[in-house]
């Protein structure tokens, strides 16, 4: 009874100092490290596990509130210019974990992207670095104005989404991953529709795949405009947990395992589970640009991963991501974007900029404008950033560019 006793004890102040930790804190801050790795290790044990994560729901819901009432008055005063009342859809796929250098149809030797090469319309842009080489730092920046240098503009102003619904557009956000981070917490009271999987990212069933079902839901919705944010597990760790065993073309793997067997000695075996995650990468953007063709409506997709990761690629022997000071592995990023061919019909000016800026330096934090000005959507101040646009002509590349490492410090990147 007494050994009872201890335990309900010891929990209550974990308990009370998680719910002062988190409760009070600001919008814009995390939790220190140690309280992230205790919380990790009670939110799957049971009974604690209630406690854990019924504050942290409730934390993460009061900073949720709290942004909310903080944006409340913020507008973009976005509008389509010119109008157009025919049926559109754009999507955003945001990848996670993908490195350039692993797509076939970016000059890598294995066969990883055959359906990505098969699309009509799609064009890889070649020059493509992250502003972040980790998730919680990376994604804000997609869907906000916010950059390495103004990192805090995600908690000042409203997403992307906002944008797109203020211009009369129905938005949605479909994700297999949880966060967080409060900007995307937002999204669940303020997108038209919202799907944030339930199962552990951790987990060896849950795939990319999964997530089609939520996208074939919006768009079957009577809304005849469409902004769709798809946030996938894409090459995340454990890899082999990213794809069904249909997809195993590359053997021996590492298979369903842990950390413990990421060593230089296993190298083959996580750079083959590696490559089958991006093939599964290259089917699940088959599947999306598919669904959307058959729309019929001027559309298009944007895809881009969050930030990529080391394979023992080198003399350094570096795995993973989030390092101090980063590789071109970790930075340089897939980038894809497809045209419908009424999308290139009534955007030619959008068409041919995609062209002729493929090859030209570019950031992650150009995709803000970009999903924009391919839209035609106008808001204030928007000629001031109308260069910032991949799908202008006017577009200019970044002279230099930058990037928040793990540590948030900001590292000047080589060309």
């Amino acid at each position: 009874m007494l050994t009872i006793g201890l335990f309900a004890l010891l929990n209550i102040i974990l308990y009370w100092q998680m719910y002062r930790s988190l409760d009070g804190m600001d919008i814009n801050d995390q939790p220190e490290s140690a309280l992230e790795i205790t919380l990790k290790k009670y939110q799957k044990i049971y009974p604690v596990n209630i406690l854990v994560n019924g504050s942290i729901v409730y934390a993460e819901e009061r900073r949720n509130q709290k942004l909310m009432k903080k944006l409340s008055r913020f507008r973009f005063e976005s509008k389509q210019n010119p109008a157009d009342h025919s049926p559109e859809v754009y999507v955003l796929v945001i990848g996670e974990t993908a490195r350039y250098a692993s797509f076939h149809i970016n000059g890598y030797a294995r066969e990883t992207s055959p359906n990505l090469e098969k699309i009509p319309n799609l064009v890889s842009f070649t020059n493509m670095y992250t502003s972040a080489n980790l998730t919680e730092l990376s994604v804000p920046q997609l869907i906000t104005r916010a950059t390495p240098q103004n990192f805090d503009l995600q908690y000042k102003e409203k997403t992307i989404l906002d944008a797109f619904s203020e211009a009369g557009f129905f938005t949605a956000w479909i994700s297999d991953q949880s966060s967080k981070n409060a900007v995307v917490n937002r999204l669940k009271s303020t997108a038209g529709y919202c799907y944030f999987s339930k199962t552990d990212f951790d987990s060896d069933h849950n795939y990319d795949g999964y997530l089609l079902k939520n996208l074939d839901k919006v768009l079957r919705s009577p809304a005849s405009k469409k902004f769709i944010v798809i946030h996938t597990l894409g090459s995340h760790f454990r890899y082999s947990n990213r794809y069904p065993a249909s997809f195993e073309k590359f053997r021996p793997n590492i298979g369903k395992t842990g950390y413990e067997q990421l060593t230089v000695n296993n190298k083959e075996e996580i750079v083959n589970s590696y490559d089958n995650s991006v093939l599964y990468t290259d089917w699940f953007l088959s599947q999306v640009v598919s669904r959307i063709r058959k729309t019929g409506s001027a559309s298009a997709m944007l895809y881009l991963s969050d930030h990529g990761d080391n394979l023992f690629d080198d003399s350094r022997q570096l795995m993973g991501h989030g390092t101090a000071n980063p590789t071109k592995y970790e930075y340089h990023i897939p980038c894809f974007v497809w045209l419908s061919d009424l999308y290139m019909k009534n955007h030619p000016q959008q068409t041919r900029a995609f062209e002729e800026n493929r090859n030209k330096r570019a950031s992650s934090t150009s995709t803000f404008y970009t999903l924009l000005d391919m839209a035609n959507i106008r808001y204030r101040n928007s000629a001031a950033e109308i260069s910032k646009s991949l799908a202008n002509p006017a577009y200019k590349a970044p002279e230099q560019r930058v990037m928040l490492n793990s540590d948030k410090k900001i590292i000047l990147l080589p060309d």
